[in-house]
């Protein structure tokens, strides 16, 4: 298992690259269901109000850091510089490994349409792997389960990975999705991976075009997703306001602050120059 930190009660696994694909390739070939959380900073703002939350995210077999907000916390608390883990690419990560051992891949959530967009993707990119994909409706926040005659199929289908991409919640709601994976992880038989994707599928699918790699390499995809998105600013707001103050007031409290600041703004300008 990879080194982890915890930030705000949620333990976050510290992967390279390298690890990271070695680690989803060994648990397609474990004996027990491995549950993943792409955790972004918006996620870590909730998880500080809402230890509910928190505990779901604290139940995964591993927590990735997905988000450049995260990256830069670590090096200012931790003094360590980590590499994140977009859930996208994660996908696509494992895809290649659906490919290369023909593989079965569910799809739990989102809509028609977005399924046929994502099959095309999936028969490029895996075309040796079989898709099925069920939309369960509208579930409930307050108890989130898949009703039983989609767990069912699901469970004929016989999937190797169930990608989950359902919405999250809100408030003390949140957190619907990351119960979803925790869910399906314990109900669906011979299963290895089960992950929550959000928005995954629509930027693989192009439904939703991702930023440019220019713009990717610089940890500056939120502003492209930002400018695409102009509604999600109370979700940005979240993610480079708030939990940059959180991250200031854990520096504070530590009497790291004033040593942080210039570590963290150089690494921020090599980043983007």
């Amino acid at each position: 298992m990879a080194s982890s930190f915890l930030l705000f009660s949620v333990p976050l696994s510290l992967f390279s690259r390298e690890e990271y694909r070695a680690f989803l390739q060994n648990a397609l070939q474990g004996e027990r269901a491995t549950s993943i959380h792409t955790v972004n900073p918006e996620m870590l703002v909730d998880a500080s109000l809402h230890s509910a939350f928190a505990r779901t995210l604290q139940q995964a077999t591993v927590a990735i850091p997905d988000g450049s907000g995260i990256r830069y916390a670590c090096l200012a608390l931790e003094r360590t510089l980590i590499e994140i883990h977009p859930g996208v690419d994660t996908v696509v990560d494992l895809l290649d490994f659906v490919h290369e051992g023909s593989l079965r891949v569910a799809v739990c959530g989102a809509r028609a349409q977005e399924h046929e967009a994502f099959r095309a993707f999936f028969m490029k990119r895996a075309p040796s792997g079989n898709l099925f994909c069920v939309d369960p409706g509208i579930i409930d926040e307050r108890d989130p389960h898949v009703p039983l005659p989609f767990v069912e199929s699901i469970s004929a289908f016989q999937p190797h990975i169930i990608l989950v991409a359902l919405g999250q919640g809100k408030g003390i709601l949140q957190g619907k999705q990351e119960r979803i994976v925790q869910d399906l992880a314990q109900r669906i038989p011979g299963v290895k991976i089960v992950i929550g994707v959000g928005g995954a599928l629509d930027m693989l699918s192009g439904s939703l075009r991702r930023a440019p790699i220019w713009m990717r390499k610089r940890n500056l995809e939120w502003v492209y997703r930002f400018l695409l998105q102009p509604w999600r600013f109370k979700r940005v707001m979240k993610a480079f306001i708030v939990f940059p103050l959180l991250v200031v007031g854990e520096s504070l409290r530590r009497g790291t602050f004033f040593s942080a600041v210039p570590r963290v703004l150089r690494q921020v300008y090599k980043d983007i120059i």
